[in-house]
């Protein structure tokens, strides 16, 4: 996830909480496509938007952008 020129490593089922302009954000990864170009994430449990890598969009109310999306696979 990037934020002006800030960028967090976001992992699945870990939320974070996000500051930005005097309001917290939490900010979930939800899933990242197998191709690994595209990743859903939940902001403040809107969501999930999928927003692919290079792209980014508004979610509950943060601009959200996916700088890179890798699939891990747990067994």
């Amino acid at each position: 996830m990037q934020s002006g020129e800030t960028a967090l490593w976001l992992t699945e089922a870990n939320p974070v909480t996000w500051h930005s302009e005097g309001k917290d954000y939490k900010v979930e990864l939800v899933d990242v496509t197998e191709a690994e170009d595209s990743c859903g994430i939940k902001v403040n449990d809107v969501g999930p938007i999928w927003i692919d890598v290079g792209e980014t969009k508004n979610v509950g109310g943060l601009s959200v952008g996916v700088i890179d999306a890798k699939a891990v696979h747990q067994q």
